[in-house]
């Protein structure tokens, strides 16, 4: 019996010992989720879930109080308030109904290291009149009778100092003062236009993350241009604004007007866009699938 016992214990464990051997113990932990694909991740920040919450992020990194997702769906106005040339003294005013503008002179650095000197310069401050943050686009000239033009490359106006400055909006009754040229008797100073885009208040900051030269703005006067409280864009559909513009029908403000509703670093104008006339069902916008944006 005893024989018996034993030989079925041996039995037994032969038995645990294979089964144990064989078995497939405890499963590994799952592996993490796929990447989405830039086509997935591209179609995400479409959808209005994200956009509310950039922009909530946004506004709280501005510090703006009490903002509806709304004010970037209304219609902007926009309105050219000087389209004829238009003299200007140094000491003198010009008021549109939304901007005034003032000349005067300022004595500032200009130079290299080593070879710096103070120099008289003219210098254009620009303010907004309204309670409204605004874009805007003031174009200026100087002229000198007789001589070679001072916004020649190479003249004075090429060698000014610069001031930084928001060169794109201005803030509700903000200002700002930019240099025109050195400063030269015989130089005479004119506005050609004013022109002015309402952008609403998250949209002041969204088109002053702007490069100038995306409005089409002289490099003489909007250099030195100031972003202000968020980061400058990193990067812009430069093709698709070149063509916009070129475009019978397309305008400095209407790539504004894009940018004014939505964050550069997410969102990209597209060639065929043009300011609403009407307010915008929805946001953000998305490029049409056909088009060549």
């Amino acid at each position: 019996m005893l024989a018996v016992g034993l030989a079925l214990l041996s039995l037994v464990l032969m038995i645990s010992v294979t089964i144990f051997a064989f078995s497939p113990g405890e499963l590994p932990p799952p592996g993490p989720p796929p990447k989405p694909t830039r086509k997935q991740a591209a179609s995400y920040r479409y959808l209005p879930t994200f956009f509310r919450s950039l922009v909530e992020d946004d506004v709280k990194k501005v510090k703006i109080k009490s903002f509806k997702l709304n004010e970037l769906r209304v219609v902007r106005s926009y309105t050219k308030e000087l389209s004829e040339e238009t003299p200007l003294a140094l000491g003198k005013s010009f008021e549109t109904p939304t901007i005034k503008l003032t000349l005067k002179r300022k004595k500032l650095w200009v130079g290299g290291e080593g070879r710096r000197f103070r120099a008289q310069h003219v210098v254009l401050r620009i303010e907004n009149r309204t309670d409204e943050p605004i874009a805007y686009r003031v174009r200026t000239t100087i002229s000198s009778k007789g001589r070679k033009s001072p916004t020649r490359k190479g003249g004075p106006c090429s060698t000014k100092a610069v001031l930084p400055h928001n060169a794109i909006a201005l803030d509700p009754h903000g200002s700002v003062e930019r240099t025109e040229c050195l400063q030269r008797s015989h130089d005479k100073f004119k506005v050609i236009s004013v022109e002015v885009l309402s952008v609403g208040r998250l949209g002041y900051h969204y088109v002053s993350r702007l490069e100038p030269r995306a409005l089409r703005l002289d490099p003489r006067t909007s250099e030195g241009h100031d972003p202000g409280k968020l980061k400058a864009c990193r990067i812009l559909p430069w093709d698709a604004i070149d063509r916009a513009l070129t475009e019978s029908d397309g305008h400095w403000y209407d790539v504004a007007d894009f940018y004014a509703r939505h964050n550069c670093d997410e969102y990209s104008f597209f060639s065929t866009y043009r300011m609403p006339k009407k307010p915008l069902q929805k946001l953000p916008l998305q490029p049409p699938s056909s088009s060549k944006s």
